[in-house]
């Protein structure tokens, strides 16, 4: 690769880490160009971009951004799962893929927020809410107080009405 070669990967990768709030950087082999274009269509759905990295250019951008941890992890083929939106859906979309792609697709760190984590924590991040999941346990939480306030109104109405058909039948 010639020199203007390299300084537009490097460009890409400045661009890609210098966007992303949550990057995955995982190592990949043996999966045909089609599957590949499929799951680089899947994560664009979810706001994510895939870029598969030269190691020694990526060492750079990441040095660069401060992230020098992340080089220990930079051998054999890396692709990069980034993305600044939500991180849950695209981490639940990555497993899903992982177990498609048994043993050609796996996780080697995982970047988010300016941390690195090891592939160990990866099913934490699987196991994040998305926005709609807490967004939908807020509002049922928000909701929860009216209901067991219109459930206690509704039996104290009842009582009232048995005890005033009862005062009617004892009069």
């Amino acid at each position: 690769m010639n020199r203007s070669g390299k300084e537009q990967k490097v460009d890409q990768y400045e661009q890609a880490v210098g966007v992303a709030t949550y990057a995955f950087l995982c190592e990949y082999n043996k999966i045909s160009v089609a599957d590949f274009e499929k799951a680089r269509a899947d994560f664009r759905e979810l706001g994510a971009g895939t870029v598969v990295l030269k190691n020694t250019l990526a060492r750079i951008v990441f040095e660069r951004h401060g992230l020098e941890q992340v080089a220990e992890y930079l051998a054999g083929p890396s692709l990069l799962v980034y993305g600044s939106e939500e991180v849950a859906p695209v981490a639940k979309l990555l497993d899903k893929m992982m177990r498609r792609f048994r043993g050609n697709l796996g996780v080697k760190a995982i970047i988010f927020d300016g941390s690195i984590f090891g592939k160990e924590q990866f099913k934490s991040f699987t196991n994040l809410p998305t926005k709609d999941e807490v967004r939908a346990r807020l509002l049922g939480v928000l909701q929860a107080p009216l209901g067991n306030f219109l459930r206690v109104n509704s039996a104290a109405q009842r009582l009232v009405t048995v005890l005033s058909q009862y005062a009617e039948k004892s009069a």
